[in-house]
């Protein structure tokens, strides 16, 4: 008899045990995929960054501020729309189109947003202290130059887009605590 009360005992502790090792599997079943997803991403965003597309992208960003805006941010929203219009006007074929600043400044603002998405979008998100130690104050101003572009496509009295929103936190959020 008291074997059969000794298993019994046994049988709620293993059931017990099972049960806690049952719920530890679904949390780490649900844990490591999105950690997994989450810097596959960030891995990705950052070989993007360092392609070179990319980086000849940056350049005309860069060059288009120093040169036709004299390096003076106020003059960042009209500068662009003034040559945006003049290079619709010359740009006929698919190559010239590739040399424009519009379509360099779209290659840098996908990658902006794309990164602000997974900072505060719905996706698994990037924690800012890793955002934080890849990007220098430099990348953080072709950033402030990117915002102030797609502010000016906003129409007065429109709301702004999900992604500008975004994209001006990832700013603010990465400029303080530097």
């Amino acid at each position: 008899m008291c074997i059969l009360n000794w298993l019994k005992d046994w049988e709620f502790i293993i059931a017990y045990i099972s049960l806690v090792l049952l719920i530890a599997t679904f949390i780490l079943v649900w844990i490591i995929p999105r950690r997994v997803f989450k810097n596959q991403v960030f891995s990705d965003l950052l070989n993007e960054y360092r392609s070179t597309s990319m980086g000849i992208a940056i350049k005309h960003v860069w060059d288009f501020y120093r040169n036709n805006c004299k390096g003076k941010i106020t003059k960042v929203a009209y500068e662009y729309n003034r040559l945006k219009n003049i290079d619709e006007a010359i740009n006929t074929n698919e190559e010239e189109w590739r040399n424009s600043l519009h379509y360099h400044r779209r290659i840098v603002s996908h990658f902006y947003r794309h990164l602000a998405m997974f900072r505060f979008g719905r996706f698994p998100k990037i924690r800012e202290r890793k955002i934080k130690s890849f990007f220098t104050k430099g990348d953080l101003e072709i950033l402030k130059i990117i915002i102030l572009i797609e502010e000016s496509f906003v129409k007065k009295g429109d709301q702004f887009p999900e992604s500008i929103i975004y994209l001006t936190k990832l700013y603010y959020k990465s400029q303080s605590k530097r």
